[in-house]
């Protein structure tokens, strides 16, 4: 009789330790679903997400792989790519109507801002994000969202525009660090978090163009000329010169815009 009731606790065991990593698979499979359907529902291009792990007993894990293409019209590989970013959230809250994140930390991003003569493939995300947000707070099922602390370290931003004839600069961003997000109330929908992410990226990016000034771009037009088809330095000069006004008003044009949404 004993070596049955043995046999039964550890029969017990292992069904909780099954069930237990079952239920594990399903969390990190509902956060990959998740992050790719209401990414591509926001921004309308189809967002993509290697792999996440979150951990049912601390909350500890990890987002790899994210990848949000261009819209259409624009020529770069993608808009935004993330390697890895750790993420700390309240288990619990997945399955609540307000999924409370402690601390969302996105290291080393990769961000492409393409200009074209009338926008940019940022702003155009932007207005697709803003077009989900809602008008009021109606549709209380909406899910919601807190982030306790945001942060994107060492973004690297890549600036191209069709006026550099395929050209153009990079540069790191200061870091971005957002708290409370989400905090008070109800949370903060996908679309309204989403868009208060990207308009931080989107400024700072302007933000960095404008501070390197005319000098800053003249450089980085006559380094990519340079570098192209062993022109020479006097002949890089004149090229980057007839080339600056052009892209001084794409950018005055587009920081115009973003300030205005």
């Amino acid at each position: 009789m004993f070596k049955w009731i043995k046999r039964l606790i550890v029969l017990f065991i292992l069904l909780g330790v099954a069930a237990y990593f079952g239920v594990a698979k399903s969390v990190n499979s509902l956060v990959k679903t998740g992050v790719e359907k209401g990414g591509t529902h926001l921004m309308e291009v189809p967002v993509t997400l290697a792999d996440a792990t979150v951990s049912l007993t601390s909350g500890g894990g990890s987002l790899s792989g994210l990848r949000i293409p261009n819209p259409e019209g624009f020529k770069s590989e993608s808009a935004i790519t993330v390697g890895n970013a750790a993420i700390s959230l309240k288990p619990g809250s997945l399955m609540s109507s307000k999924v409370v994140i402690h601390q969302l930390k996105v290291e080393q991003p990769a961000i492409t801002y393409e200009r074209t003569l009338s926008t940019s493939n940022l702003d155009k995300i932007m207005e697709t994000i803003q077009s989900k947000v809602p008008e009021s707070d109606e549709n209380a099922e909406e899910a919601r969202f807190q982030i306790d602390d945001l942060q994107i370290l060492q973004a690297s931003v890549k600036l191209s525009a069709s006026a550099l004839g395929g050209k153009g600069m990079q540069f790191t961003l200061p870091d971005i660090v957002l708290k409370d997000l989400g905090k008070d109330g109800p949370g903060l929908t996908a679309a309204e978090l989403t868009k208060t992410i990207m308009g931080e990226v989107l400024s700072g990016v302007l933000g960095k163009v404008a501070g390197s000034g005319v000098g800053g771009i003249a450089d980085a037009l006559k380094g990519a000329f340079s570098q192209d088809g062993g022109a020479t330095e006097d002949g890089a000069a004149s090229k980057a010169e007839g080339m600056l006004n052009n892209v001084k008003s794409l950018f005055n044009t587009s920081k115009s815009d973003s300030s205005g949404k």
